[in-house]
């Protein structure tokens, strides 16, 4: 088995959500087309294991302790995530917030049930790796995975799933935590009729949502904002205005930046390079 393969493969997945999140501006298309994406994805690794035998028990360990669940936990994130979108009720800003802390308890219970386990994977321990990373024949992954569909117990343990519930928890997390920021902070104004009685401004901002969010946090991060007393909402808004731009979405932008495991910011990186090259 080619771990570095393998490995490379997660690189190129990730890539490939990148591309789809751009794609899309409502959240339940997107994790839609994300689990169609991270699905094929696994059904490749399932029929490479099938296929090749891992060297030693090490390299075994490895493979289901770190590699698959990241592969598992994109599903697991994207699964759930949309499952929460598509049951959010269309209600006031306070039963909203009822909801998502509801979800909140809900992950906190996981851990509270899984906590031993959940030390032990924080604490990067590796004496019961063996047991928990290596496959044996009582292990029944459906005990812990819905997608058994994709991934069976052939090809995964039951902790290799568990290790990826806890990566996508903390994402979905950090999700619903923003939404609950926003939420609690809301746009007293709407930022249309703010446009209404202020849009002077001839100037239009066409890229993407994405990649002006990037400038505009990290030029927040430079304090070069009121002498770094701006808060994220106050910049936003202003440029929203300026540029013409609805940017009231901005803290889970910030999620989905921070979120992305290789060039967080790409489209900065971008700038860099048109710069390092005038003339």
């Amino acid at each position: 088995m080619n771990l570095q393969e393998i490995q490379a493969d997660y690189l190129i997945l990730e890539q490939e959500l990148n591309a789809n999140n751009e794609g899309f501006t409502k959240p339940i298309q997107r994790l839609k087309t994300a689990q169609t994406i991270i699905s094929k994805a696994l059904k490749i690794i399932r029929s490479a294991i099938l296929e090749k035998k891992f060297q030693n028990i090490k390299e075994e360990i490895i493979f289901f302790k770190e590699i698959l669940p990241k592969f598992l936990s994109l599903l697991y994130f994207a699964k759930t995530l949309r499952d929460m979108e598509t049951h959010k009720p269309v209600c006031s800003d306070k039963d909203l917030i009822i909801y998502w802390e509801k979800q909140l308890d809900d992950l906190k219970c996981f851990f509270k049930n899984h906590e031993e386990f959940y030390i032990y994977v924080r604490s990067e321990n590796t004496d019961s790796d063996h047991v928990y990373f290596v496959r044996s024949e009582i292990d029944t992954l459906e005990s812990h995975c819905s997608f058994h569909n994709t991934i069976d117990n052939r090809v995964s343990t039951e902790h290799s799933n568990l290790v990826a519930k806890i990566i996508s928890n903390d994402k979905i997390c950090e999700y619903i935590k923003s939404e609950l920021s926003f939420l609690n902070n809301p746009i007293q104004i709407p930022i249309q009729e703010i446009r209404a009685s202020t849009g002077n401004s001839k100037l239009i901002w066409t890229g993407s949502k994405a990649a002006l969010a990037e400038v505009l946090f990290g030029l927040i991060g430079l304090n070069v904002f009121n002498d770094g007393n701006a808060s994220n909402k106050q910049v936003f808004e202003e440029f929203g205005l300026l540029l013409h731009i609805d940017l009231e979405q901005h803290p889970r932008m910030l999620v989905d930046i921070k979120g992305r495991k290789t060039e967080k910011p790409r489209f900065v990186n971008k700038i860099q390079a048109v710069i390092n090259n005038l003339e």
